[in-house]
């Protein structure tokens, strides 16, 4: 159990980072952008990337239910 928690959550935490470097241009091509408030001079930054979050933990999700038939609580 604990080799495919190990698996799971590499391939999430793997998932996250490439979702995030891959949406981070499309956000600043299309002007998605907002003041970072905590910064000094205030810089912009891509909005919260809630859908990368949201699909990695999906896929890592469906990747521990399919190497151990257990639902995730």
């Amino acid at each position: 159990m604990l080799a495919e928690i190990t698996v799971a959550s590499s391939l999430a935490v793997l998932s996250s980072e490439l979702l995030h470097r891959a949406m981070i241009p499309r956000y600043v091509e299309r002007g998605l952008l907002s003041e970072d408030v905590h910064k000094p001079g205030r810089p912009k930054v891509p909005e919260p990337l809630g859908p990368a979050v949201y699909l990695s933990f999906l896929i890592a999700s469906l990747l521990f239910h399919a190497l151990t038939g257990e639902i995730a609580a």
